[in-house]
Protein backbone atom coordinates (compact mmCIF):
# COMPACT_ATOMS: atom_id res chain seq x y z
CA UNK A 1 0.00 0.00 0.00
CA UNK A 2 1.34 3.66 -1.16
CA UNK A 3 2.23 6.09 1.26
CA UNK A 4 -0.88 8.56 0.31
CA UNK A 5 -3.24 5.73 0.34
CA UNK A 6 -2.33 5.23 3.97
CA UNK A 7 -2.80 9.06 5.17
CA UNK A 8 -6.25 9.24 3.49
CA UNK A 9 -7.36 6.17 5.52
CA UNK A 10 -6.13 7.29 8.81
CA UNK A 11 -7.12 11.17 8.52
CA UNK A 12 -11.08 10.31 8.73
CA UNK A 13 -10.24 8.36 11.76
CA UNK A 14 -8.10 10.93 13.52
CA UNK A 15 -10.64 13.83 12.89
CA UNK A 16 -13.29 11.17 15.04
CA UNK A 17 -11.00 11.03 17.60
CA UNK A 18 -10.28 14.70 18.00
CA UNK A 19 -13.95 14.98 17.85
CA UNK A 20 -14.67 12.78 19.98
CA UNK A 21 -12.14 14.27 22.62
CA UNK A 22 -13.70 17.47 22.31
CA UNK A 23 -17.40 16.29 23.00
CA UNK A 24 -15.31 14.83 26.25
CA UNK A 25 -13.76 17.60 27.20
CA UNK A 26 -17.00 19.82 26.93
CA UNK A 27 -18.74 16.93 28.69
CA UNK A 28 -16.55 17.02 31.52
CA UNK A 29 -16.71 20.87 31.76
CA UNK A 30 -20.15 20.52 31.79
CA UNK A 31 -20.30 18.10 34.70
CA UNK A 32 -17.79 20.12 36.52
CA UNK A 33 -20.01 23.23 36.05
CA UNK A 34 -23.05 22.40 35.76
CA UNK A 35 -23.98 19.84 38.71
CA UNK A 36 -22.02 22.26 40.76
CA UNK A 37 -23.93 25.26 42.18
CA UNK A 38 -21.19 27.08 44.48
CA UNK A 39 -17.82 28.21 44.20
CA UNK A 40 -15.93 28.72 47.55
CA UNK A 41 -12.76 28.79 48.81
CA UNK A 42 -11.18 29.31 52.63
CA UNK A 43 -9.63 31.84 54.61
CA UNK A 44 -7.81 31.90 58.11
CA UNK A 45 -7.08 34.42 60.57
CA UNK A 46 -4.33 34.40 62.92
CA UNK A 47 -4.98 37.52 65.33
CA UNK A 48 -4.88 37.23 69.72
CA UNK A 49 -8.19 36.74 70.37
CA UNK A 50 -9.63 34.83 67.25
CA UNK A 51 -9.43 31.38 69.02
CA UNK A 52 -12.07 33.57 71.80
CA UNK A 53 -14.44 34.44 68.93
CA UNK A 54 -12.62 38.20 69.50
CA UNK A 55 -11.32 41.00 66.80
CA UNK A 56 -7.94 42.31 67.08
CA UNK A 57 -9.41 44.79 69.28
CA UNK A 58 -10.74 42.46 72.05
CA UNK A 59 -14.56 43.01 70.79
CA UNK A 60 -16.27 40.04 69.70
CA UNK A 61 -15.57 38.82 65.62
CA UNK A 62 -17.24 39.68 62.84
CA UNK A 63 -16.76 37.39 60.05
CA UNK A 64 -20.13 37.91 58.30
CA UNK A 65 -18.80 41.52 57.61
CA UNK A 66 -17.22 39.91 53.86
CA UNK A 67 -20.94 39.77 53.44
CA UNK A 68 -21.87 43.31 53.67
CA UNK A 69 -23.57 45.32 50.70
CA UNK A 70 -20.85 47.99 51.44
CA UNK A 71 -18.00 45.34 50.83
CA UNK A 72 -19.90 43.80 47.45
CA UNK A 73 -20.89 46.84 46.39
CA UNK A 74 -16.82 48.12 46.54
CA UNK A 75 -15.83 44.63 45.39
CA UNK A 76 -17.97 44.81 41.86
CA UNK A 77 -16.71 48.12 41.50
CA UNK A 78 -13.35 47.07 40.85
CA UNK A 79 -15.26 44.89 38.05
CA UNK A 80 -15.24 46.40 34.25
CA UNK A 81 -18.62 44.79 34.24
CA UNK A 82 -19.47 45.88 37.99
CA UNK A 83 -22.00 48.73 36.85
CA UNK A 84 -24.50 45.38 35.49
CA UNK A 85 -24.70 43.99 38.55
CA UNK A 86 -26.66 44.03 42.10
CA UNK A 87 -24.67 44.30 45.53
CA UNK A 88 -27.63 43.44 46.89
CA UNK A 89 -28.53 39.94 44.93
CA UNK A 90 -24.76 39.04 45.55
CA UNK A 91 -24.20 39.98 48.96
CA UNK A 92 -27.28 37.44 49.79
CA UNK A 93 -25.53 34.58 47.34
CA UNK A 94 -21.97 35.19 49.69
CA UNK A 95 -22.15 32.04 52.12
CA UNK A 96 -20.27 31.84 55.18
CA UNK A 97 -19.37 28.62 57.15
CA UNK A 98 -16.83 27.48 59.86
CA UNK A 99 -14.42 25.38 59.01
CA UNK A 100 -14.22 22.76 61.74
CA UNK A 101 -11.34 20.70 62.75
CA UNK A 102 -12.25 16.64 62.50
CA UNK A 103 -11.53 15.83 66.28
CA UNK A 104 -13.81 18.81 67.00
CA UNK A 105 -16.64 17.39 64.89
CA UNK A 106 -15.60 14.09 66.37
CA UNK A 107 -16.42 15.60 70.13
CA UNK A 108 -19.58 17.42 69.02
CA UNK A 109 -20.58 14.25 67.71
CA UNK A 110 -20.34 12.60 70.89
CA UNK A 111 -22.05 15.17 72.62
CA UNK A 112 -24.87 15.04 70.55
CA UNK A 113 -24.95 10.85 71.05
CA UNK A 114 -24.41 11.00 74.55
CA UNK A 115 -26.43 14.20 76.67
CA UNK A 116 -24.94 13.17 80.06
CA UNK A 117 -21.03 13.11 78.19
CA UNK A 118 -18.73 15.37 79.50
CA UNK A 119 -15.83 16.82 77.76
CA UNK A 120 -12.79 19.42 77.90
CA UNK A 121 -12.59 20.08 74.27
CA UNK A 122 -15.34 21.83 73.91
CA UNK A 123 -15.60 25.41 75.92
CA UNK A 124 -18.97 26.17 77.50
CA UNK A 125 -19.90 28.86 74.84
CA UNK A 126 -18.45 26.71 72.11
CA UNK A 127 -15.36 26.32 69.54
CA UNK A 128 -14.31 29.78 67.87
CA UNK A 129 -12.41 28.76 64.40
CA UNK A 130 -9.87 30.42 62.81
CA UNK A 131 -11.36 29.36 59.16
CA UNK A 132 -13.89 29.82 57.12
CA UNK A 133 -15.43 28.90 54.19
CA UNK A 134 -16.56 31.46 52.22
CA UNK A 135 -18.96 30.90 49.21
CA UNK A 136 -20.92 32.98 46.19
CA UNK A 137 -23.71 30.72 45.08
CA UNK A 138 -24.92 30.92 41.58
CA UNK A 139 -26.07 33.64 40.27
CA UNK A 140 -28.55 33.71 37.28
CA UNK A 141 -26.83 35.53 34.25
CA UNK A 142 -23.54 35.17 35.33
CA UNK A 143 -20.90 33.69 34.11
CA UNK A 144 -18.88 30.78 36.16
CA UNK A 145 -15.94 33.11 35.35
CA UNK A 146 -17.72 36.13 36.88
CA UNK A 147 -18.74 33.95 39.91
CA UNK A 148 -15.07 33.32 40.36
CA UNK A 149 -13.73 37.06 40.07
CA UNK A 150 -16.72 38.50 42.33
CA UNK A 151 -15.98 36.04 45.25
CA UNK A 152 -12.05 37.23 44.44
CA UNK A 153 -12.44 40.94 44.68
CA UNK A 154 -15.10 40.26 47.72
CA UNK A 155 -11.91 38.78 49.74
CA UNK A 156 -9.53 41.12 48.24
CA UNK A 157 -11.71 44.36 49.70
CA UNK A 158 -12.23 42.69 52.91
CA UNK A 159 -8.72 41.71 53.62
CA UNK A 160 -7.94 45.33 52.55
CA UNK A 161 -10.34 46.72 54.78
CA UNK A 162 -9.68 44.16 57.86
CA UNK A 163 -6.18 46.03 58.08
CA UNK A 164 -7.93 48.89 57.61
CA UNK A 165 -10.23 48.43 60.76
CA UNK A 166 -7.47 46.64 63.10
CA UNK A 167 -4.18 47.52 62.01
CA UNK A 168 -3.85 51.37 61.38
CA UNK A 169 -3.20 54.24 64.00
CA UNK A 170 -5.62 56.29 65.82
CA UNK A 171 -5.58 59.92 65.42
CA UNK A 172 -9.05 60.53 66.26
CA UNK A 173 -8.05 59.66 70.26
CA UNK A 174 -6.89 63.52 70.29
CA UNK A 175 -9.08 66.85 69.75
CA UNK A 176 -6.99 69.14 71.00
CA UNK A 177 -5.79 72.23 69.00
CA UNK A 178 -4.28 75.67 69.45
CA UNK A 179 -7.43 77.10 69.00
CA UNK A 180 -9.23 75.36 71.63
CA UNK A 181 -6.27 75.46 73.86
CA UNK A 182 -6.20 79.28 73.77
CA UNK A 183 -9.67 79.42 74.10
CA UNK A 184 -9.70 78.05 77.75
CA UNK A 185 -8.29 80.14 81.06
CA UNK A 186 -4.88 79.39 81.57
CA UNK A 187 -5.76 76.62 84.22
CA UNK A 188 -8.10 75.05 81.89
CA UNK A 189 -4.89 74.95 79.59
CA UNK A 190 -3.19 73.02 82.58
CA UNK A 191 -6.04 70.16 82.44
CA UNK A 192 -6.51 69.97 78.57
CA UNK A 193 -2.97 69.55 78.22
CA UNK A 194 -2.38 67.31 80.99
CA UNK A 195 -5.87 64.85 79.70
CA UNK A 196 -3.94 64.85 76.10
CA UNK A 197 -0.37 63.60 77.58
CA UNK A 198 -2.36 61.31 79.40
CA UNK A 199 -4.16 59.85 76.56
CA UNK A 200 -0.66 59.60 74.48
CA UNK A 201 0.96 57.84 77.17
CA UNK A 202 -1.92 54.73 77.39
CA UNK A 203 -1.60 55.08 73.83
CA UNK A 204 2.26 54.29 73.63
CA UNK A 205 2.09 51.97 76.75
CA UNK A 206 -0.47 50.04 74.79
CA UNK A 207 2.34 49.11 72.18
CA UNK A 208 4.67 48.64 74.83
CA UNK A 209 3.00 46.00 76.74
CA UNK A 210 2.54 44.10 73.27
CA UNK A 211 6.53 44.44 72.19
CA UNK A 212 8.79 46.41 74.32
CA UNK A 213 11.14 45.67 72.15
CA UNK A 214 10.34 46.74 68.57
CA UNK A 215 12.20 49.42 67.06
CA UNK A 216 11.56 51.77 63.70
CA UNK A 217 13.43 50.70 61.01
CA UNK A 218 14.84 54.36 60.29
CA UNK A 219 14.49 56.38 63.95
CA UNK A 220 15.50 52.96 65.72
CA UNK A 221 13.22 54.67 68.40
CA UNK A 222 11.27 52.45 70.57
CA UNK A 223 7.72 52.60 71.85
CA UNK A 224 9.98 52.71 75.42
CA UNK A 225 11.67 55.50 73.88
CA UNK A 226 8.91 57.57 73.19
CA UNK A 227 7.28 56.99 76.77
CA UNK A 228 9.67 58.59 78.60
CA UNK A 229 9.74 61.64 75.97
CA UNK A 230 6.33 62.04 77.36
CA UNK A 231 6.50 61.15 80.78
CA UNK A 232 9.54 64.48 80.55
CA UNK A 233 7.11 66.30 78.87
CA UNK A 234 4.48 66.43 81.78
CA UNK A 235 7.02 66.59 84.48
CA UNK A 236 9.00 69.41 83.24
CA UNK A 237 7.44 71.04 80.43
CA UNK A 238 3.76 70.91 82.30
CA UNK A 239 5.03 71.44 85.62
CA UNK A 240 6.70 74.56 84.50
CA UNK A 241 3.77 75.88 82.81
CA UNK A 242 1.71 74.67 86.04
CA UNK A 243 4.15 76.74 88.32
CA UNK A 244 3.87 79.65 86.29
CA UNK A 245 0.29 79.77 86.32
CA UNK A 246 -0.52 78.69 90.19
CA UNK A 247 2.01 81.14 91.20
CA UNK A 248 0.59 84.31 89.74
CA UNK A 249 -3.02 82.92 90.18
CA UNK A 250 -2.71 83.91 86.82
CA UNK A 251 -6.58 84.04 85.12
CA UNK A 252 -8.26 85.52 81.79
CA UNK A 253 -10.64 86.81 84.05
CA UNK A 254 -10.82 86.80 88.02
CA UNK A 255 -14.39 87.37 88.58
CA UNK A 256 -15.81 84.54 86.34
CA UNK A 257 -12.14 82.58 87.43
CA UNK A 258 -13.69 83.50 91.32
CA UNK A 259 -17.52 82.76 90.43
CA UNK A 260 -16.46 79.22 88.64
CA UNK A 261 -14.54 78.21 91.86
CA UNK A 262 -17.27 79.14 94.54
CA UNK A 263 -19.57 76.78 92.14
CA UNK A 264 -17.01 74.20 92.15
CA UNK A 265 -17.13 74.42 95.76
CA UNK A 266 -20.24 73.59 96.13
CA UNK A 267 -20.69 70.86 93.99
CA UNK A 268 -17.50 69.42 96.12
CA UNK A 269 -19.59 70.49 99.54
CA UNK A 270 -22.63 68.13 97.97
CA UNK A 271 -20.53 65.01 97.14
CA UNK A 272 -18.30 65.19 100.41
CA UNK A 273 -22.19 65.61 102.32
CA UNK A 274 -23.26 62.38 100.17
CA UNK A 275 -20.00 60.10 100.87
CA UNK A 276 -20.47 61.53 104.85
CA UNK A 277 -24.24 59.87 104.67
CA UNK A 278 -23.21 57.00 102.76
CA UNK A 279 -20.21 56.02 105.59
CA UNK A 280 -22.88 56.35 108.16
CA UNK A 281 -25.34 53.64 106.70
CA UNK A 282 -22.22 51.41 105.87
CA UNK A 283 -21.03 51.62 109.66
CA UNK A 284 -24.46 50.97 110.93
CA UNK A 285 -24.50 47.71 108.72
CA UNK A 286 -20.68 46.87 109.87
CA UNK A 287 -22.12 47.38 113.47
CA UNK A 288 -24.67 44.98 113.05
CA UNK A 289 -23.15 42.62 111.29
CA UNK A 290 -22.30 39.43 112.96
CA UNK A 291 -18.93 37.91 111.95
CA UNK A 292 -18.68 34.29 112.03
CA UNK A 293 -15.59 33.01 113.86
CA UNK A 294 -13.64 29.40 113.33
CA UNK A 295 -11.61 27.86 115.75
CA UNK A 296 -7.96 26.60 115.24
CA UNK A 297 -6.39 23.75 117.03
CA UNK A 298 -2.83 23.77 117.61
CA UNK A 299 -2.28 21.06 119.97
CA UNK A 300 -3.64 20.12 123.57
CA UNK A 301 -0.95 22.07 125.01
CA UNK A 302 -2.17 25.11 123.16
CA UNK A 303 -5.06 27.66 123.49
CA UNK A 304 -7.20 27.30 120.11
CA UNK A 305 -6.79 30.41 117.87
CA UNK A 306 -9.66 32.54 116.72
CA UNK A 307 -10.31 32.96 113.01
CA UNK A 308 -12.23 35.50 111.37
CA UNK A 309 -14.48 34.19 108.72
CA UNK A 310 -13.70 35.69 105.69
CA UNK A 311 -16.98 37.09 104.12
CA UNK A 312 -17.23 37.90 100.97
CA UNK A 313 -20.03 40.56 101.39
CA UNK A 314 -18.52 41.66 105.00
CA UNK A 315 -15.41 42.57 102.70
CA UNK A 316 -17.65 44.04 100.15
CA UNK A 317 -18.90 46.83 103.09
CA UNK A 318 -15.38 47.68 104.55
CA UNK A 319 -14.49 48.56 100.94
CA UNK A 320 -17.21 50.60 100.15
CA UNK A 321 -16.56 52.16 103.97
CA UNK A 322 -13.23 53.23 103.12
CA UNK A 323 -13.64 54.39 99.53
CA UNK A 324 -16.62 56.86 101.02
CA UNK A 325 -14.29 57.98 103.25
CA UNK A 326 -11.32 58.76 100.77
CA UNK A 327 -13.79 60.63 98.30
CA UNK A 328 -15.04 62.56 101.10
CA UNK A 329 -11.46 63.27 102.51
CA UNK A 330 -10.54 64.68 98.48
CA UNK A 331 -13.75 67.19 98.46
CA UNK A 332 -12.13 68.51 101.73
CA UNK A 333 -9.07 68.77 100.08
CA UNK A 334 -10.52 70.16 97.31
CA UNK A 335 -12.30 72.79 99.08
CA UNK A 336 -9.10 74.09 101.20
CA UNK A 337 -7.58 74.55 97.87
CA UNK A 338 -10.13 76.56 95.84
CA UNK A 339 -10.85 78.43 99.05
CA UNK A 340 -7.35 79.22 99.12
CA UNK A 341 -7.23 80.15 95.34
CA UNK A 342 -10.01 82.75 95.84
CA UNK A 343 -8.39 84.74 98.61
CA UNK A 344 -4.86 84.65 96.31
CA UNK A 345 -7.04 85.93 93.35
CA UNK A 346 -8.79 88.56 95.57
CA UNK A 347 -5.60 89.60 97.83
CA UNK A 348 -2.88 89.48 94.41
CA UNK A 349 -2.48 92.40 92.41
CA UNK A 350 0.18 92.63 89.38
CA UNK A 351 0.83 95.51 87.82
CA UNK A 352 0.18 95.85 83.66
CA UNK A 353 3.59 95.58 82.72
CA UNK A 354 4.80 92.17 84.81
CA UNK A 355 1.12 90.82 83.51
CA UNK A 356 2.00 91.38 80.21
CA UNK A 357 5.43 89.68 80.23
CA UNK A 358 4.02 86.69 81.96
CA UNK A 359 1.03 86.37 79.69
CA UNK A 360 3.59 86.36 76.53
CA UNK A 361 5.50 83.70 78.29
CA UNK A 362 3.06 81.62 79.31
CA UNK A 363 1.08 81.41 75.77
CA UNK A 364 4.43 80.49 74.22
CA UNK A 365 5.04 77.85 76.66
CA UNK A 366 1.80 76.02 76.46
CA UNK A 367 1.58 76.82 72.30
CA UNK A 368 5.21 75.30 72.67
CA UNK A 369 3.97 72.11 74.85
CA UNK A 370 1.43 71.66 72.54
CA UNK A 371 3.82 71.18 69.50
CA UNK A 372 5.76 69.19 71.31
CA UNK A 373 2.85 66.73 72.19
CA UNK A 374 2.00 66.86 68.51
CA UNK A 375 5.86 66.19 67.77
CA UNK A 376 5.21 63.06 69.43
CA UNK A 377 2.17 61.78 68.54
CA UNK A 378 3.69 61.98 64.72
CA UNK A 379 6.55 60.20 66.03
CA UNK A 380 4.17 57.44 67.50
CA UNK A 381 1.98 57.47 64.05
CA UNK A 382 5.19 56.43 62.24
CA UNK A 383 6.22 53.95 64.53
CA UNK A 384 3.19 51.87 65.36
CA UNK A 385 2.90 51.98 60.95
CA UNK A 386 6.54 50.31 60.79
CA UNK A 387 5.16 48.61 63.50
CA UNK A 388 1.94 47.08 62.10
CA UNK A 389 3.65 46.97 58.76
CA UNK A 390 6.43 44.08 59.84
CA UNK A 391 4.36 42.59 61.99
CA UNK A 392 0.93 42.10 61.21
CA UNK A 393 0.30 42.93 57.54
CA UNK A 394 -0.03 40.21 55.25
CA UNK A 395 0.21 37.43 58.41
CA UNK A 396 -3.28 38.00 60.05
CA UNK A 397 -5.16 36.79 57.68
CA UNK A 398 -4.60 34.55 54.08
CA UNK A 399 -6.62 32.53 51.65
CA UNK A 400 -5.64 29.06 52.65
CA UNK A 401 -6.96 27.58 49.68
CA UNK A 402 -7.85 27.85 45.34
CA UNK A 403 -11.22 29.04 44.88
CA UNK A 404 -13.65 26.22 43.42
CA UNK A 405 -16.80 25.19 42.29
CA UNK A 406 -18.70 22.76 44.40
Amino acid sequence: MSRSKATKKTKPFTLLFLAVLAILILAGLYLRYASKNEVATSIAFYHNGIDQGLDPNGNKFDIYEIRDVEVVSEAIGNMEAGSELDAETISKAVTVNPVMPKNILEDMKSIKENENMKTDAITGDGYHPNEYRIGLKKVKGLSNAQHEEILSEILSVYTQNYYDKYFVVQPDLFSLTEENLMSYDYPEMVDALSHEIFILTNYIHSFKQEDAFFRGTESRTSFGDLEQRVFLLRSVNLGKLDSYIGAYKFTKEEDKRIELLSYRIKVEENSSQRNIDKKAVLQSIIDKFKKDTALMFMGAEMAPIELENKSAYYNEIISRYTQASVASSVSRRNIEKMNKEIADLEAMTIPYDLYKEIKEEIDFMAIDLLNRIGGCKEETYALINDYYEKEFFGKMVEQVSEIEWR
